[in-house]
């Protein structure tokens, strides 16, 4: 053998060992009792950053490499045990989709009891919101998220985009915590049936429903008076109503759900659009941590839930749900973004700009084929791209 062939062998067998060999491990989390999907379901493998969120119908995927394949992966879900399963295990099952079916837990409380305190709902809530510094983190952060929004008709879907987004966040509480964000990559498929949004000043054209948009409407945890009308500003605090409406586990923790509505006598005097402004908050009796908030107003519907990672809870899974009526027809515009990554190191910094609800970025083929293969031409049809 030559001294440049037994080059070139000696250098592959190096590349070889220094990529680590992966593997693909695809999954549905099931309700135990019932066997409907679980959608959301948090995915994690232990002593790694590793994980993901359960689709609408429970699906989920996660690349792992043959170190990490020797974890286990925890699977929750608010109102289910934990799941912890050897990977190695589920690897070794034959059938090409593993089924995680989770117990599901739901008690119901009159009154709930915080470090040797009765508390009611309302100061539940504000006990939660004083402990925001301790459980979310208030150093800089980046978030990549993976994003897919479809636009239906009453027939069909019309519009499918997806993206991956970059999110930066100052952190949790002060005067600056809105998320801000920008798209990393697109695909689409079919065409949006709305007329494209404006940019006045450089007259530039961008689809109506931003993405990042729901990021931060979405996430607004401790942006205090600033933070417009939201549960979380003291100053519509007090027009409230609040209830407790049963109790759950997460995580192994008990979870609280509590109930919130604009007052009776507040509707009658302030009327309009924001009167149908309510939700519901899990809030972890342990940590006092807000693991989950659902809340609504007008037409649209949005969900979050928050998922501890080093120590410290981040959104990992986000759900929006729109009416939109648009040239006599009625549209309904469904959202989910699902958490790829925190990056606490090297984070980069994102600048509010109107330029980046444009989402001027090339469509990848191979990245799209990588991470997020289809097996058609998708829901919505048409040419792939951006």
């Amino acid at each position: 053998m030559s001294r440049l062939k037994w080059f070139v062998l000696l250098v592959s067998s190096i590349f070889t060992l220094d990529a680590p060999a992966q593997v693909v491990l695809k999954g549905r989390v099931v309700d135990a009792e019932s066997r409907t999907p679980v959608p959301f379901a948090s995915i994690f493998i232990t002593n790694t950053s590793i994980g993901t969120a359960s689709d609408e119908s429970g699906v989920f995927q996660l690349k792992l490499t043959d170190a990490e394949s020797k974890e286990k992966m925890v699977v929750s879900s608010i109102g289910y045990r934990n799941a912890f399963l050897s990977i190695d295990s589920l690897l070794r099952q034959s059938e090409k989709r593993t089924i995680i079916r989770l117990a599901p837990f739901t008690q119901y409380l009159a009154e709930v009891v915080v470090n040797e305190k009765r508390l009611s709902p309302e100061a539940l809530l504000k006990e939660a919101m004083a402990a925001i510094p301790k459980n979310y983190s208030q150093k800089p952060f980046n978030l990549e998220y993976y994003s897919r929004m479809l636009v239906k008709d009453t027939v069909s879907t019309v519009y499918d985009l997806e993206t991956i987004l970059l999110v930066y966040r100052k952190g949790y509480i002060g005067g600056e915590t809105f998320n801000w964000t920008k798209a990393l990559e697109k695909r689409e498929h079919g065409s949006s049936p709305f007329p494209p949004a404006r940019i006045k000043k450089t007259n530039k054209e961008y689809f109506t429903f931003f993405p990042g948009f729901d990021i931060l409407l979405v996430d607004n945890m401790g942006a205090d008076k600033e933070g417009g009308y939201t549960v979380f500003n003291p100053k519509i605090f007090d027009r409230m109503n609040f209830k407790y409406a049963g109790h759950s586990v997460f995580d192994q923790d008990t979870v609280v759900r509590l109930e919130y509505s604009r007052r009776k006598k507040d509707l009658e005097i302030e009327p309009g659009e924001d009167v149908k402004y309510g939700g519901v908050i899990y809030i972890a009796t342990n940590t006092l941590a807000i693991v989950r908030h659902m809340f609504g107003f007008g037409t649209i519907r949005l969900d979050v839930i928050y998922k501890k990672v080093n120590g410290t809870y981040f959104p990992y899974s986000i759900k929006t749900h729109r009416l939109y009526n648009f040239d006599k027809k009625l549209y309904v515009i469904d959202h989910t973004v699902s958490l790829r990554r925190v990056i606490q190191d090297n984070v980069q910094v994102i600048e509010w700009s109107s330029d980046h609800w444009i989402m001027d970025v090339p469509y990848r083929e191979a990245f799209w084929e990588e991470n997020y293969p289809r097996s058609g031409k998708g829901e919505a049809g048409g040419k792939e791209g951006g």
